[in-house]
């Protein structure tokens, strides 16, 4: 008889919480789409397409030889005068004729580059 006292009191426990009109609970909840945002700020195209063109044009030799001057989605809307100045005005960058920008990179660059110049 004891053993029957325990099976039965968790069991109207839980029958009191998943079946009381004041308390809903729902498992569609857990399973539905979210409401939270994934990122609490906005994504920006231009600066994300900018960055990937800094990232993966210019990231692995700043990260090598100038350890304190790479780019990070923090940092670079600072840098827009000096990218624009090295890349652009006085076409040094990127190094390395394996590693020259496509007309979509600088594209990429030069939209963002003048939308922060705006600013």
């Amino acid at each position: 008889m004891v053993k029957s006292k325990v099976f039965i009191f968790p069991l109207l426990i839980w029958v009191h919480f998943f079946y009381n009109d004041r308390i809903h609970f729902s498992f569609d909840a857990l399973t539905g789409p979210s409401e939270l945002p994934i990122s609490v700020e906005p994504q920006d195209p231009i600066q994300n397409k900018a960055f990937s063109v800094l990232d993966s044009k210019c990231n692995f030799c700043h990260m090598t030889r100038k350890r304190l001057d790479h780019f990070t989605l923090d940092n670079m809307n600072g840098l827009v005068s000096k990218i624009n100045e090295q890349v652009f005005v006085k076409n040094k960058m990127p190094k390395g004729k394996n590693n020259a920008l496509t007309l979509e990179e600088k594209n990429s660059l030069l939209l963002w580059i003048n939308r922060e110049s705006q600013k």
